[in-house]
Order: structure tokens, then C-alpha cells, then sequence
């Protein structure tokens, strides 16, 4: 004999299982009490077509067939979650295949400093031509971003010891950056370079 639940009812006959209850008891019935959960009360079929005729719920056979229409659109959403589930999981192993990149090896033993940019600076500097003197950068900064052609970064002779009371002629400027390139020290990464100017100072220092 088939049953139902006093929630499984109270969705059937559209109502609140308080309300159920209260509906249950003013007609002297009486649930029982179901075989698998003792803690669930169960209704009749006979009970719930007269309980919905009583409160005008559209009763008879209809409950059955309302109750057996509920349970397969509860089948067909759970069978669609689930196929949205598989569906956005092979999605996702896709991407994490696409974009997953193998964690690079590197050996304790070895260590490779960071190289200075190779292209020139896209800043240009000043210098002051003098009759019987060599030209003269017009300021620090202008003698950073020559530096730059020759493979230091402009913002580095900031931090050389020297570089505030250093004359700023290219020779000086140069020397100065001569004497302070360590090939064997790793924490220097700039590496001294000839630039494109066939006259530049560099060409004899270099």
C-alpha cells in the first residue's frame, strides 16, 4: 500500500505540514509511523484524497499521479546537475592541461644573475661643449643615461661610492664605472659594453 509523508503530503495538497497536522487531527485520522524511520509519519492514499476533498485540494487519484509527476521531475534535475557536474569537470581537466606548466629544475649549484636590457636608453642626455675643455654632462642624471648605452641601468650610479664627487665627463664617468665592474661578483649583473658612437670614449677605454 503506498504512503506518503507528511511533508510529501503537505506538497501535494499545496499546504504548510503544520496546517497538515492540524488538518489531520480535526479529521480524527491517524498517521503511522514509517517501516525505514520510525521519525517520519506517514498518510494513506484513502487519507490524503480525503483530507483534499475536505479542504477543496483537488483530491481523488490525482494525488497519486501528482506525487509520481513530482518524484520524476526530482529524477530528471538530479540526472541534469549531474551531467552539468561531468561536463564542468572535463572542462576544467582541459584547462589545467592547457595551462599547467611543468615546475622548472634548477640545480642548488648554479646561479645565473640577471642580465641589464640591451636596447638603449629611450631618454636622451645633455652635454655642454667647451673650446679647450672636454664636454660636460649637464647634470648626474644626464651621465646615468649615457651610462645606459654602455650596459648600466641609469638609476645604478646612484649607489656607487663616488659617483656624487666624480667629474662629469664621459672619460671620468666612464673610469669610475671601470673601476668599480667586478666580473666575479655575482651581486654586480651590469656589464660594461662598447656603444655605436665611433667617437665615443668608450672605444679607448673599452
Amino acid at each position: 500500500m503506498r504512503t506518503t509523508t507528511i511533508n510529501e503530503t503537505a506538497a501535494i495538497l499545496g499546504c504548510d505540514p503544520k496546517t497538515l497536522r492540524r488538518w489531520i487531527k480535526a479529521a480524527g485520522m491517524t498517521a503511522t509511523r514509517g517501516e525505514s524511520d520510525a521519525r517520519e509519519w506517514h498518510l494513506t492514499q484513502a487519507q490524503v484524497d480525503r483530507l483534499a476533498r475536505l479542504h477543496a485540494r483537488g483530491g481523488g487519484a490525482s494525488t497519486v499521479g501528482r506525487l509520481e509527476e513530482l518524484e520524476r521531475e526530482i529524477r530528471e534535475l538530479k540526472a541534469h546537475i549531474a551531467s552539468i557536474k561531468r561536463q564542468n569537470a572535463r572542462e576544467g581537466h582541459l584547462e589545467v592541461q592547457e595551462t599547467a606548466l611543468p615546475d622548472p629544475v634548477v640545480s642548488p649549484y648554479h646561479f645565473d644573475p640577471p642580465r641589464q636590457p640591451d636596447s638603449a636608453p629611450t631618454r636622451g642626455y645633455a652635454l655642454t661643449y667647451g673650446t679647450d675643455a672636454p664636454a660636460v654632462f649637464s647634470h648626474r642624471a644626464d651621465a646615468g643615461r649615457w651610462l645606459a648605452r654602455h650596459g648600466v641601468n641609469e638609476l645604478t650610479p646612484k649607489t656607487w661610492p663616488g659617483w656624487r664627487a666624480v667629474e662629469l665627463t664621459p672619460r671620468a664617468v666612464l673610469a669610475l664605472a671601470l673601476s668599480l665592474m667586478d666580473t666575479s661578483n655575482h651581486r654586480v649583473t651590469w656589464r660594461l659594453r662598447r656603444c655605436d658612437d665611433d667617437a665615443c670614449v668608450c672605444r679607448e677605454l673599452l
